[in-house]
């Protein structure tokens, strides 16, 4: 399911002013099975919410990622990306299987910024779980938008784990042979309340 990955990791100083930043009442979600609240800035992945360092850190992984694959220069795209921080106490049975495509996501991204000594990800490959071994502190990942995959209960000390998601949504696409003919473009249409996502060829 991985279709790039490479270790990366955040100095000590950008996780901590990440954790000070997320670990705030607006991002705290009510608690799971009893357990203590976790945070997430999932709501708010639309709009750059991080330090401006950290910001700066991602742009340069995400362009990083985009070259890597051939498509920096090829798609315009809308990166929507958050921060989830729990532990043990924090984090209930986990996150179901799950995808991450709606109808334009191009691909999904994971930086395991900092990880317990334990696998919690997984893809559902043939309805069996496969942990990957790129989960490290430090490791990006790079997947489908739509590949099932799902997170396990956190079951080993009270360290924070601390990750960072990302979806490109693409909104144009050209082909290889940068033909402008063969180039998409993603819109939305709205009918009775309903939000559909249409690909047409690019005028």
């Amino acid at each position: 399911m991985i279709i790039y990955s490479f270790n990366d990791q955040l100095s000590d100083t950008l996780v901590e002013e990440l954790s000070k930043t997320i670990k705030v009442d607006m991002y705290k979600h009510p608690p799971v099975d009893g357990g203590f609240p976790f945070y997430s800035s999932y709501n708010v992945g639309k709009v750059r919410h991080f330090p401006d360092a950290i910001e700066r850190y991602y742009d340069d992984k995400f362009r990083r990622i985009l070259y890597h694959l051939d498509l920096l220069g090829r798609t315009v795209n809308d990166v929507y990306k958050w921060c989830q921080i729990y532990n043990k106490s924090t984090g209930g049975k986990g996150h179901p299987p799950h995808t991450h495509f709606s109808g334009n996501q191009l691909l999904s991204i994971v930086h395991f910024v900092r990880t317990p000594n334990q696998k919690c990800f997984y893809f559902v490959n043939g309805g069996q779980k496969y942990y990957p071994d790129t989960q490290n502190s430090g490791d990006f990942i790079v997947f489908p938008s739509w590949a099932s995959h799902g997170v396990d209960a956190v079951e080993v000390d009270n360290n924070d784990r601390i990750i960072v998601s990302a979806n490109v949504h693409c909104k144009e696409y050209m082909d290889a042979d940068l033909n402008s003919a063969h180039a998409l473009v993603c819109s939305n249409k709205y009918r009775k309340n309903m939000v559909t996502k249409v690909w047409s060829n690019k005028q």
